[in-house]
């Protein structure tokens, strides 16, 4: 861990929920630069290799389109429920006892022992404070959103009570996933009543996807809340021209949402046709395997000028079987 030369006190806001009715609001803890922020991401680390070995896990909302498509036929009922306030109610010594059970799994090598990575999850739960409003808190409950811990922990807790769901003998639901405290289910039981979101007219969204089925196949699509306003980054904000062309890639179809931030129409065109080109390209000719090492170069940014300066970089070096990737970091 790189030692820390000053540190911030975390502090706590709030992002209202404008989708959900009573629009209640998110607790986050801004922890970065913090006390315990660098030990909170050491022991992210560790425990990244148990993420995915929960067959219900999705990475997000690409991850679960692409598993779905893996279900032709589905008969039953869709329907979709969230664990109410995980974050904030997860059982803290439970959660720990289970990430260090991960760990000693997934890092055999590793030189600390039992009580060593009790302390430290400690250190980054138990012992961990803030402000608002200039009034300083102790977090006595859960683990807080804004802490590189807290999607892993939810995570884990959550990974370990399906674990003992699978040892149910009975009738089990036709397909479940589940990302962090959302949960999708088909189950093919009519008798069973819900008070969460069921399937209308064969259709019922999940995260920012649309799940529809027709004729017992499920077809995905993109998924916009009604409180969705279309705001993307301005194309007048300070950060690299780059960014903004790879959003317009990732959003091909958002055209007109574009315009309406003020992107120029060429500029959308061009990068529109480059894409597709890549694409067309990458499909046509065959995968070549080399041994190729990524090397990641972290710059400021503080205008287009970084970019012209970062590709020169990449000329002078011409380093032979080596993949150069610049990230920028904005000085506002």
């Amino acid at each position: 861990m790189r030692p820390m030369t000053c540190s911030r006190t975390p502090e706590a806001y709030f992002l209202i929920k404008v989708h959900k009715l009573n629009q209640p609001a998110r607790p986050i803890i801004s922890s970065y630069n913090s006390y315990n922020y660098n030990t909170a991401k050491y022991l992210a680390k560790l425990l990244k290799p148990a993420m995915t070995c929960n067959k219900s896990y999705i990475k997000d909302s690409f991850g679960f389109v692409e598993k779905i498509k893996e279900h032709k036929t589905i008969p039953g009922l869709m329907c979709s429920f969230d664990v109410c306030s995980l974050f904030t109610n997860i059982p803290l010594d439970k959660a720990i006892e289970i990430a260090i059970e991960k760990i000693k799994k997934y890092n055999r090598n590793l030189k600390l022992n039992d009580h060593d990575l009790k302390e430290l999850f400690n250190y980054c739960t138990k012992y961990s404070n803030f402000t608002f409003n200039n009034e300083h808190y102790d977090q006595i409950n859960g683990v807080a959103m804004g802490s590189p811990l807290a999607p892993i922990i939810a995570h884990l807790f959550m990974s370990n009570l399906e674990e003992n769901i699978d040892k149910y003998k009975g009738k089990k639901p036709e397909i479940y996933y589940r990302y962090v405290d959302d949960i999708f289910m088909i189950i093919n039981e009519r008798t069973i009543k819900f008070t969460v979101a069921v399937q209308i007219e064969n259709k019922l969204p999940f995260l920012d996807v649309m799940i529809e089925k027709q004729d017992s196949t499920l077809i995905t699509y993109v998924y916009h809340k009604p409180t969705d306003t279309g705001l993307y980054l301005k194309w007048v904000s300070n950060q690299p021209k780059l960014y903004k062309i790879n959003r317009i890639k990732c959003l091909y179809n958002y055209k007109n949402i574009f315009l309406a931030n003020g992107y120029p129409h060429n500029v959308i065109k061009k990068a529109m046709r480059k894409f597709a080109l890549n694409k067309n390209t990458n499909n046509n000719r065959q995968q070549q395997t080399t041994n190729t090492q990524t090397i990641y170069i972290s710059m400021p940014y503080y205008n287009d000028y970084s970019i012209e300066l970062a590709k020169k970089i990449k000329m002078l070096l011409d380093l032979p079987n080596k993949k150069i990737i610049f990230g920028y970091k904005s000085q506002i």
